[in-house]
């Protein structure tokens, strides 16, 4: 099952231009390349949470986190195991958001950083206090649907 899972998660990636770095368990981490155009690497990861949470099966739970920031990748490790990563205060804001998408209800949440040069609309889920962040984090989910099929939308900042 978790085989097939890493499958759908690789071809919406790879679809999207973003790059699976490693399965943890069962979770990935993966990047999209900013390089000029933010805007576009933040529309390319939030497609592929959309499409990824509307096809994971009703019987299994995920949330999907994004977060936009600096880091440093490479090598590293000890002299006989070394592991390419990405590592940085980025990486652990976005595994703490991850942590929010159950809590919250939703399948998948953006930070600011991403909900910014998105233009969408999406629902203000609030600021949030998260381990080892000094301030609150605003975290951003899917616009919200009515019983009336309306969408309910909060502006992005």
């Amino acid at each position: 099952m978790l085989n097939e899972w890493f499958d759908a998660i690789a071809q919406q990636v790879d679809r999207t231009g973003g790059e699976i770095l490693k399965f943890i368990g069962d979770a990935a981490l993966v990047i999209w390349p900013v390089e000029d155009d933010p805007a576009r690497a933040c529309h390319a990861a939030v497609d592929a949470a959309q499409r990824l949470a509307e096809s994971l099966p009703s019987h299994l739970r995920g949330g999907f986190a994004l977060h936009r920031g600096e880091v440093a990748y490479g090598n590293i490790g000890a002299a006989r195991r070394l592991d390419f990563t990405v590592i940085g205060s980025a990486v652990n804001v976005a595994s703490r958001i991850e942590g929010l998408c159950g809590t919250l209800g939703v399948p998948w949440l953006v930070s600011d950083a991403v909900a910014e040069p998105l233009g969408l609309p999406l629902t203000d889920l609030g600021a949030h206090t998260l381990k080892g962040l000094s301030q609150p984090l605003r975290v951003w989910g899917p616009p919200r649907v009515r019983a009336d099929h309306d969408e309910e939308r909060a502006p992005v900042p």
